[in-house]
């Protein structure tokens, strides 16, 4: 008992005598033992140290402003589209073409302005011995007010016809347009004007335009194209207007009609005459792997007598196409986005059908075109083109001709 006493009182004079201990921070308290049958360490999250629980917390970063490249490159859109063809007319030189190369510039000014532009370049080479031209192709600003009314100003494509709206290589077949696009509705037909547009309901579209005349004195016997003025230094003595509905009654299938009435008159022809008027009607179907369009056109002149051609120029033209085709790329394979369209077409256009009194018309005018070709498309954007074209001339012997065509085209 004297021993148990003795070692017990050595032992507090011992801890007495010791130096003093560390104080562990309450802040960071150790860690638990590690559980020798574990692999793991548990740890008690105790936040972060009491002597950091005074400090203000660390302000939130402020996100920086865009430069004004990157907003301009944000609200400005590049893209555009071109081709390049092969023709051998019958037994004639066969013509490779770069036939255009067009680049389009779009910008948006802030919610409700935007400017749409393309400038074209055609025939490869653009001087002053060469057949190339640049040129202009639209120019407009829009002022985007509602779904059911818009405001358009400036150098806008005619809403007339299928081609004229929509004529980049891979949105049509065939690697030429159309006879009744390109004799009848002069395409790619522009005109500087102004006008609105909108979208009245999921089904119906609208556009409607004042714009500058054509010159009747640039008429052809065998297409108004030369009369167009394009807003290059343009005689502005002449006018008219031109409007569009589009209506889609069933998703697959859209239906159009445009008219177009102006004078082309321009202080060239005795007064009151030179008015044109031309009117169109077309529709279009997908559906299935199955395409269809067609597409008829009527234009009429007054005074063509005025203007000496010859053979002379029509009073009244007309146009028509019928094209079929199927996606026969869906019998080989299912899924993706290639196509390989075959397709037949049967055209007819007469730019001579009435002539103004006392004239005689030009029976070559009058001409139909049965057609076929393939249009492989490996992805929508781009596409391969061929085919065959037999030009029958029914009022005129030995004028018979059989085309061959190829062509590649794409957009972006």
């Amino acid at each position: 008992m004297t021993r148990a006493l003795v070692l017990v009182g050595f032992l507090f004079a011992g801890v007495a005598g010791a130096e003093e201990l560390p104080v562990v921070d309450a802040g960071q308290p150790e860690p638990l033992p590690v559980d020798a049958g574990s692999s793991q360490m548990f740890e008690i999250d105790a936040g972060p140290p009491a002597s950091m629980a005074a400090l203000p917390p660390e302000p939130a970063p402020v996100p920086s402003e865009p430069s004004a490249l990157s907003t301009f490159l944000a609200q400005t859109s590049l893209g555009g589209y071109g081709e390049l063809t092969y023709n051998r007319a019958g037994s004639e030189t066969p013509i490779v073409d770069l036939r255009r190369i067009v680049l389009f510039v779009g910008h948006t000014f802030g919610e409700h302005w935007r400017f749409y532009s393309e400038i074209e370049w055609e025939h490869a080479v653009t001087s002053f011995d060469d057949q190339g031209e640049a040129e202009i192709e639209q120019a407009y600003l829009d002022y985007l007010h509602a779904d059911a009314f818009n405001v358009r100003a400036g150098l806008i494509l005619m809403p007339v016809g299928i081609i004229n709206l929509e004529h980049e290589p891979p949105t049509f077949n065939g690697v030429d347009r159309p006879l009744v696009d390109t004799l009848i509705i002069p395409s790619t037909w522009r005109e500087p004007g102004f006008g609105i547009w909108g979208r009245l309901g999921e089904d119906l579209r609208y556009q409607a335009y004042v714009v500058d005349g054509f010159r009747a004195t640039g008429f052809t016997h065998e297409t108004i194209r030369e009369g167009h003025q394009e807003a290059q230094l343009a005689l502005a003595r002449s006018g008219g207007g031109v409007a569009r509905l589009t209506y889609v009654p069933w998703n697959p299938l859209q239906l159009g009609v445009s008219g177009y009435l102006a004078s082309a008159n321009q202080g060239e022809l005795p007064a009151g005459q030179g008015k044109l008027s031309l009117g169109e009607a077309d529709a279009q179907l997908q559906w299935h792997g199955v395409e269809a369009r067609a597409e008829l056109a009527f234009s009429h002149i007054t005074g063509t007598q005025y203007l000496a051609t010859d053979p002379p120029i029509g009073s009244t033209q007309y146009g028509l196409y019928a094209e079929a085709g199927y996606d026969v790329w869906r019998l080989l394979h299912t899924g993706g986005t290639a196509s390989a369209i075959a397709y037949g077409r049967y055209q007819r256009v007469d730019t001579n059908y009435r002539v103004a009194a006392g004239l005689q018309p030009d029976d070559a005018a009058e001409t139909q075109v049965f057609e076929g070709g393939l249009s492989w498309l490996p992805i929508p954007n781009i596409v391969f083109k061929g085919d065959v074209r037999y030009f029958d001339h029914p009022l005129v012997d030995g004028q018979n001709q059989l085309w061959i065509d190829l062509g590649i085209g794409w957009m972006y």
